[in-house]
């Protein structure tokens, strides 16, 4: 993280209690507080909820701010609640 500048870093995680924050990514929730960088690795798909996931990033996310994602998008149809397809709309 230090690429990117990146002095403090926090979780989020609903059960791990070494998390700073225990939010249910299913539902859109304020942190009071915004992050120049997001990650998602491989936790969107899980959340049945996706739309909420990524409103949630959006709103928590710095103007400028980096969104880092690692999402399953070939061959994986049943990992879990969503299948990424590359084709996706980044802009509607």
């Amino acid at each position: 993280y230090s690429l990117f500048g990146i002095t403090e870093y926090y979780s989020l995680d609903l059960y791990d209690q070494r998390s700073e924050f225990h939010n249910d990514l299913n539902n859109i929730f304020d942190l009071k507080n915004k992050f120049d960088l997001i990650t998602n690795f491989g936790t969107a798909e899980h959340c049945f909820n996706i739309g909420n996931v990524f409103t949630n990033i959006h709103n928590h996310l710095k103007l400028n701010g980096i969104c880092l994602m690692t999402l399953p998008v070939f061959g994986q149809v049943t990992h879990c609640f969503y299948n990424i397809n590359p084709y996706f709309p980044t802009r509607l």
